[in-house]
């Protein structure tokens, strides 16, 4: 696993890098509005949507709703301070805390979703809609100043992301004894937690 796993971040760091600093803003918005695209792909066999044929329809639909939501702003305009932008990134800090209560009272917090494909459609759209508003906004924070301002915040957020991912599986792999949470993810532990906060920290 961490073979694979060090293979995949040798290929994909590189071309992520590149993207965030050689392409221009327009540039970058399609890319991640394709990477939104393969998640709801993902997303749709999570909803319970078992054929092909819907989650590739899915994923067109979130493309267009995306491709729409861009194309209604003014170009290099596309930041925080627009009202679609910011309530978006408002919807979803409410969404993440709802979805931390969810995992906290889980199994019990299941009844609420499970059986409804509806619900889970809208988690994924809570997901993944202001993670594309997130991304661009962020991509183009100081862009008028400094072209390449909101890459390297965008690049930080991204270590941050891959230093707590790497450093939890790490820990966890190596000191792990004590579950973090046995019922929603049993291979998760605290010592991969802490492992995860320090390499964020470093």
């Amino acid at each position: 696993m961490l073979k694979y796993r060090i293979i995949t971040a040798l290929i994909l760091i590189p071309i992520v890098i590149a993207a965030l600093f050689l392409l221009p803003p327009l540039g970058f918005a399609i890319v991640t509005l394709a990477i939104c695209m393969l998640a709801a792909w993902e997303w749709g066999q999570l909803s319970g949507f078992s054929s092909r044929s819907q989650r590739v329809w899915l994923a067109i639909l979130c493309g267009f709703l995306l491709a729409a939501m861009m194309l209604s702003l003014p170009a290099y305009r596309r930041s925080v301070d627009l009202p679609l932008v910011s309530s978006l990134l408002w919807v979803s800090l409410v969404w993440w805390c709802a979805a931390f209560l969810l995992v906290i009272f889980y199994p019990a917090s299941a009844s609420l979703w499970r059986n409804s494909r509806v619900l889970r459609l809208v988690f994924g759209l809570l997901t993944i809609v202001p993670f594309f508003w997130g991304m661009v906004a962020l991509r183009q924070y100081g862009y008028v100043e400094n072209h390449h301002a909101g890459a390297w915040w965008l690049l930080y957020v991204m270590l941050l992301v891959w230093g707590a991912d790497s450093g939890a599986y790490l820990f966890g792999k190596l000191f792990g004894k004590h579950k973090l949470a046995p019922k929603v993810s049993p291979g998760k532990t605290w010592e991969g937690l802490i492992g995860g906060l320090l390499t964020s920290a470093l």
